[in-house]
């Protein structure tokens, strides 16, 4: 998705600047947010779903930016798996207020679900598409815009869209209950494990290390995104948890998904 706006607005001529989290330790995060200086004027900012939430790289991210200047604004999407966006659009919204950044739009985007290991039982196994990248340019289009706009410091929103609707009981819930404390972290098999390192390569916040031959330690800042698990070529990483939660997203999903679309926060 990341690629996408970036592609459209270099198109566009408005010359964005990528700064990718993933992989980043977690003082690596929090020094990328002390660089970003309070003369950036517009944000496009994207982040994964987890049990309802942004993972902690990006709340950490959120939380380390300099109060901006006025006139800061930002577009925000959040990528999840078919059955709640949760209160993330919120999550990050509500943070970048705190700095002086107004949320212009904000989209959810559907995708295939990270915990979903068997693509049959994935309910969109080849998203995002074109429907995802067809958004990306209706929300590029709404940026020119508000750049273009001789009072856009002053009346942001004139290029506002419609709210998302509601969200479903089971969105609600997370939003308020659920965090990802209640998803365990994957478990290490030291028995099944080769030291080949393709799980610390594959780790999105870098907190797995190497040593005597075998994954020994897991560091601050794990994001439970399960990467090490699905890439682990000998079945290495485990949890009890993906046993549960096939039955429970399939059957969350069959009462309610929710699609892609867009809205503006007041």
């Amino acid at each position: 998705m990341a690629s996408w706006f970036i592609e459209t607005l270099s198109a566009a001529n408005l010359k964005p600047e990528q700064l990718d989290l993933t992989g980043r330790t977690a003082i690596e995060v929090r020094e990328s947010a002390a660089a970003l200086v309070p003369s950036r004027r517009f944000l496009v900012l994207g982040t994964p779903v987890y049990a309802g939430h942004p993972p902690k790289p990006v709340l950490d991210f959120l939380r380390g930016l300099a109060v901006q200047q006025d006139g800061s604004a930002a577009v925000v999407y959040a990528t999840y798996g078919a059955v709640t966006c949760g209160s993330a659009l919120k999550d990050v919204a509500t943070l970048l207020g705190g700095k002086n950044v107004e949320v212009l739009a904000a989209a959810k985007l559907v995708s295939k679900h990270s915990l979903v290991l068997d693509p049959s039982r994935d309910l969109f196994p080849d998203r995002p598409a074109t429907k995802e990248e067809g958004l990306v340019g209706e929300l590029v289009e709404r940026v020119k815009a508000w750049y273009s706009s001789p009072v856009s410091k002053k009346h942001p929103g004139e290029f506002r869209t419609p709210k998302l609707p509601p969200r479903s009981l089971l969105g609600r819930f997370v939003s308020r209950v659920v965090s990802t404390r209640f998803i365990p972290s994957p478990r290490h098999v030291a028995s099944r494990c080769t030291g080949c390192g393709t799980c610390v390569d594959a780790c999105s916040t870098r907190c797995l290390t190497l040593a005597s031959g075998k994954v020994v330690a897991r560091g601050e800042g794990c994001a439970k995104c399960y990467n090490c698990l699905r890439a682990c070529p000998t079945h290495a990483w485990t949890s009890p948890f993906l046993a549960f939660f096939p039955r429970m997203y399939e059957s969350s999903a069959r009462k309610k998904v929710e699609e892609t679309a867009s809205a503006i926060f007041d």
